[in-house]
């Protein structure tokens, strides 16, 4: 049987970018991805978030720190996403 490790995956969906983190449980950073967020910008002086977009964002994030942690042999236990404040998806 293999061992594997506990990490900790953190998901920010932030205006400027979308990172993903993964940590030891002491702390340690184990892999890290960032995405810049797409801004739609209206005529208007709007603006706005594409939620398919946005999700392809956060699975490539995941995907690259899944890839990072490659033969690290970790067993993600535990997330966190935070995401924009006011913002929200309907």
């Amino acid at each position: 049987m293999t061992h594997t490790s506990p990490a900790l995956l953190g998901l920010d969906i932030g205006t400027t970018g979308i990172k993903v983190v993964a940590f030891s449980p002491g702390g340690e950073e184990l892999a890290k991805a960032i995405e810049p967020t797409p801004t739609r910008r209206h005529a208007n002086g709007r603006t706005d978030y594409d939620p398919a977009e946005l999700w392809a964002l956060c699975c490539s994030a995941l995907s690259a720190v899944a890839h990072q942690l490659g033969e690290q042999q970790v067993d993600p236990v535990a997330r966190g996403c935070p995401s924009m404040a006011e913002a929200g998806v309907p």
